[in-house]
């Protein structure tokens, strides 16, 4: 997975990630996966827990005990 941005939208944080050939927004609270809302441009199973777009990153949280934190690849 990789994080191809980060921007401030009308207040709100959102991210821009990629994923086994898919690729979108996310922001805090959405789930990985296909179907039921979740976005297949996350892994199934993880969720977005934090953007922090002044630092150019997205915390992730997988199944426990596993969780990441991406930087803004530049």
């Amino acid at each position: 997975m990789q994080l191809t941005g980060v921007a401030l939208v009308d207040g709100q944080a959102i991210a821009f990630v990629s994923h086994d050939g898919d690729s979108g927004p996310v922001a805090v609270g959405d789930r990985g996966g296909r179907g039921g809302g979740r976005k297949p441009w996350l892994p199934r199973d993880w969720s977005v827990q934090a953007i922090d777009v002044e630092a150019g990153a997205v915390r992730l949280q997988g199944p426990p005990p596993r969780s990441a934190s991406l930087p803004l690849g530049l």
